[in-house]
């Protein structure tokens, strides 16, 4: 504390800033306790809503449960043949003796329900359950819900009075065997149902039924119904609504009431509806209030105790906080002049160019950083104008901004063009800010000409990989986050239409799901997996790549997504493929068909599943030829080819040509396959073709002979050349028996 201020000068200083921290206090306190008071209020209005609307939700649930719960059983009793042949005869005592039992029961569980009626078609009486001796009569005249239930023969229910008084009905159709309509069944339940429903939802909770008297048309009989007013009323808690029956009370949804001097919350916005789903019935519902004020008058009270504990606390803090500043003024003073020296050796010593310019945009300092970015010493830059040192194209742009700077207006980083001593360009990214005290203008600077330069040129790079280089990256779930322009040329997918799909958008049905199976469990594994893959273009044509797929990792080591760069060799493969397929036919050739059958038998191995091998001759084919010429028989082939393909169409079967008129197949199955009906099916594509030959001892058309081999057990020693020589004998046999058929060797 500087010694001029003297000791009074001290204690004067100190009393009035004690004062204006208490009158802080004060002022905060009488906030807290306003916005509590405000909260609590508030809380209570929520609490009075959610109560409603547990109300309301609850009740309408426990509704439709009913409906739904009493439809079933209509359902049940009418999916009984001698109910609905009663029903059909229009047998009263038979429709009596099948039903009374059922409402027996469902009485005894629920003495709401009252009501049983089976009505004709036309909608008279068939039977009363609850009343058996009345019946005949047209119910449909009378009751409208009746009538609409006959007239669309379809479910209906809600509330609807009768001949023997107000009843919420479920009426379910009933239809014959062929779907005739031979009449309904209807169930019906008290109101006062509906009031022990609320009350074991909620047993604190008074309710009332009310009913206006010209609701009611038919049934109005007085001594059923309590009459207040010009109202019907029903319910246990009849005493304690009547007040607001009738009254301003019950035109408002929900509001606070006093009952016999406790608070209620009054629900009158709750209808029980008619089956046009009209209100009906009034439900009015009390809700004591009395724990909720009381919490809320608890709270009011524990918040003026804490602000007051507040205001005594901040008292205290306030006066510590003051003896301890005024203390300490003096230290702060040495503080900061030991950080004035420590800002400066910061201001020479910074990378970044830092300097300071009057309201005329002149320098009036700079460092050491920003003074050799332009070239000049400290001492020659001082009082050049700002303006002068940036380039022409950029004058205007940095006179806008320092006119910016000044208004008010936010100024962010800029990157311009400056000059330096020696005329050279350079590019210097700086921001400004305004010192109020002096008004003058604190600027610091970067040089970023050779970042700008290096940034250019790696963009120009990413451009040819984008443009070159099949590329892509996707998350961890596998959903493509971005691609490459090669990439979308070569899928033919534009970039909108694969960025958020998975890779499987291009994948070729052909390739066998283990690849990928192996290659996701390398990836996620943190190793690079590569390998060829097949993909299918937006067009359906295939094409082949290379793939180096490899995860992407943050700075913690952890997987955040993949990356994968492919090379087309789409042109490698299809002289691979040529290498492999028959010219004629199009299906795999001999050479090819030693390397699949080791690879598939060794798969379906390890995999413990059936392998089935087959091979397939053409009857006569000899004499086919020697009949048509080669000409005929090759055109034969290819027919026959075609019909092979049809035949086994999964991806996982192999077919080849081995040579002259002998062919094979590799397929999958399981033990649900029939092999037989596999063959059959050939057989039949094969007769489909009906290709003559009138050399063919069998058949006046073209036919096969067919061995198979079906391995279900792999014993020690079971290799290609075993399964080749038992399908061979198989086929032998096949032709022994007189061709045209097939012979199934399992082992």
């Amino acid at each position: 504390m500087p010694a001029s201020l003297g000791i009074q000068t001290f204690k004067r200083i100190q009393r009035k800033s004690l004062w204006i921290m208490i009158l802080l206090s004060v002022l905060y306190v009488l906030i807290f306790f306003y916005i509590e008071y405000t909260s609590n209020s508030r809380a209570i209005e929520e609490d009075k809503t959610l109560v409603r609307n547990q109300v309301v939700q609850a009740f309408q649930a426990e509704t439709k449960r009913l409906v739904s719960f009493y439809s079933t059983r209509v359902q049940c009793h009418l999916a009984a043949p001698e109910a609905l042949q009663a029903m059909k005869d229009k047998d009263h005592l038979a429709i009596y003796q099948s039903a009374k039992p059922k409402f027996d029961i469902l009485n005894n569980k629920n003495p709401f329900i009252t009501h049983m009626q089976f009505f004709a078609p036309d909608g008279t009486s068939l039977l009363r359950v609850h009343n058996e001796g009345v019946y005949g009569d047209n119910i449909a005249e009378k009751r409208p819900m009746v009538a609409y239930a006959m007239e669309t023969q379809s479910s209906v229910s809600g509330f609807e009075e009768g001949l023997f008084g107000l009843v919420f009905r479920v009426i379910e159709p009933a239809f014959d065997k062929a779907g005739n309509y031979i009449g309904s069944l209807e169930f019906g339940f008290q109101p006062l149902y509906f009031e022990k429903v609320i009350k074991e939802l909620f047993p604190d909770m008074k309710v009332g039924m009310v009913i206006p008297k010209n609701t009611l048309k038919i049934y109005q009989d007085s001594g059923r119904y309590e009459t207040y007013k010009d109202y019907y009323v029903m319910g246990e808690d009849i005493e304690a609504i009547k007040p607001f029956i009738g009254s301003n009370h019950a035109t408002k949804p929900t509001q606070t009431v006093d009952v016999e001097g406790r608070p209620y919350l009054l629900f009158s916005d709750v209808f029980l509806d008619n089956f046009e789903g009209n209100s009906f019935i009034q439900l009015l519902m009390l809700k004591d209030l009395t724990l909720i004020q009381d919490r809320f008058y608890t709270q009011l009270k524990e918040t003026l105790f804490l602000g007051l504990l507040l205001l005594l606390l901040m008292w205290l803090a306030s006066h510590f906080v003051l003896n301890y500043f005024m203390q300490n003024a003096a230290n702060l003073h040495n503080q900061l002049a030991q950080s004035h020296t420590k800002l400066s050796a910061i201001f020479n010593a910074s990378i970044d160019g830092i300097a300071v310019l009057d309201s005329e945009a002149s320098f009036v300092d700079a460092n050491p950083a920003f003074c050799h970015s332009l070239g000049y010493s400290v001492g020659q830059i001082k009082g050049l104008s700002l303006q002068k040192m940036v380039s022409d194209k950029h004058q205007q742009a940095v006179n806008d901004r320092i006119q910016a700077l000044y208004s008010g207006s936010d100024v962010e980083k800029e990157e311009y063009c400056f000059v330096t001593q020696s005329n050279k360009t350079v590019l210097l990214e700086f921001s400004m800010v305004v010192l109020p005290e002096e008004n003058h203008i604190l600027m610091t600077s970067r040089d970023i000409t050779l970042l700008r330069k290096q940034q250019k040129e790696i963009a120009d790079y990413l451009s040819v990989v984008d443009k070159y280089v099949v590329t892509s990256k996707t998350d961890l779930q596998g959903r493509i986050t971005y691609v490459s322009e090669a990439f979308s040329h070569i899928s033919g997918f534009s970039k909108e239409e694969l960025i958020g799909q998975t890779h499987s958008i291009v994948k070729h049905p052909g390739m066998p799901t283990s690849l990928y199976e192996s290659m996701w469990q390398t990836i996620t594994q943190g190793h690079s997996w590569h390998g060829d893959i097949k993909n299918r273009r937006k067009d359906g044509s295939s094409y082949w790549v290379s793939a180096v797929i490899s995860p992407d990792f943050d700075e913690e080591g952890q997987i955040v997504g993949y990356k994968a760069i492919r090379q087309d060799i789409t042109d490698k493969k299809r002289i691979q493929e040529l290498s492999i397929t028959d010219a004629l036919t199009g299906l795999y050739n001999r050479r090819y068909y030693a390397e699949r059958f080791n690879e598939v038998f060794n798969q379906r191995k390890r995999e413990q599943l059936p392998f089935l091998f087959v091979l397939i001759d053409l009857d006569s084919f000899k004499v086919y030829n020697d009949t048509y010429g080669h000409p005929k028989g090759d055109e034969a082939l290819a027919l026959f080819s075609n019909a092979l393909k049809a035949s086994f169409q999964r991806n996982s079967d192999t077919l080849f040509r081995l040579g002259g008129e002998e062919f094979a197949a590799i397929l999958h199955v399981d033990e649900e396959t029939s092999v037989d009906g596999v063959l059959s099916r050939l057989h039949k594509k094969v007769a489909d073709l009906k290709i003559v030959h009138e050399g063919n001892a069998v058949s006046e058309y073209l036919t096969i002979s067919v061995g198979a081999c079906l391995v279900k057990h792999y014993s020690a020693g079971l290799d290609q050349d075993l399964i080749y020589n038992k399908t061979d004998k198989a086929l032998y046999r096949a032709k022994q028996k007189g061709r045209n058929q097939s012979v199934v060797e399992v082992i």
